[in-house]
């Protein structure tokens, strides 16, 4: 991975929950229609000491001209983000600058990823649909693929607490 590894982990502090909630304040409230509800605010955490190295640093700025909540705390620097769920169909969505990435997973450990934005990357074990549209628009088309895999057994893993999260986003991640 070209910023080495990154921790994430769900914060607990109500006033960079608040930074956070107010950050993507019209995301949120548009989910919230779609049948989502939020879950926590996560935040993404590596060492201060990276930023000698180029590349981590030009995202880090990239990242805070998307105006992400930023901290620094203890020599390592966080970036915070919500995660939203929607318990119906156990779909779990994080919210990411102007992105949104629709996160189901199903029983056979197989997972269903859906993203408003186009990310040619394939990892094993991941169905992908990306491409640029709306919220609404990229969780119809992933409804819609849901459904099918549903319609020919796959069963959709119950679970929708944040751990269940973590342990989906990780499989998603696993190829990079």
């Amino acid at each position: 991975m070209l910023l080495g590894p990154i921790e994430y982990l769900r914060l607990p502090a109500p006033e960079m929950d608040q930074r956070i909630r107010r950050r993507h304040h019209a995301e949120i409230a548009e989910l919230g229609d779609l049948g989502f509800e939020y879950l926590c605010s996560e935040g993404q955490r590596f060492p201060l000491t990276r930023f000698l190295r180029v590349f981590p640093a030009l995202v880090a700025i990239g990242v805070w001209l998307q105006r992400t909540p930023i901290w620094i705390k203890g020599g390592s620097i966080l970036f915070g983000y919500p995660i939203l769920v929607c318990r119906l169909n156990p779909t779990f969505v994080e919210l990411d600058a102007s992105h949104a990435k629709f996160i189901t997973s199903f029983q056979d450990g197989m997972l269903l990823v859906s993203g408003n934005y186009d990310d040619p990357m394939p990892r094993p074990g991941v169905l992908r649909q990306f491409k640029t549209g709306t919220l609404i628009e990229t969780w119809d088309k992933h409804k819609a693929r849901l459904k099918a895999l549903e319609s020919v057994g796959k069963q959709v893993d119950p679970r929708s607490d944040y751990e269940t999260y973590l342990q989906a986003s990780a499989r998603g991640r696993a190829a990079w």
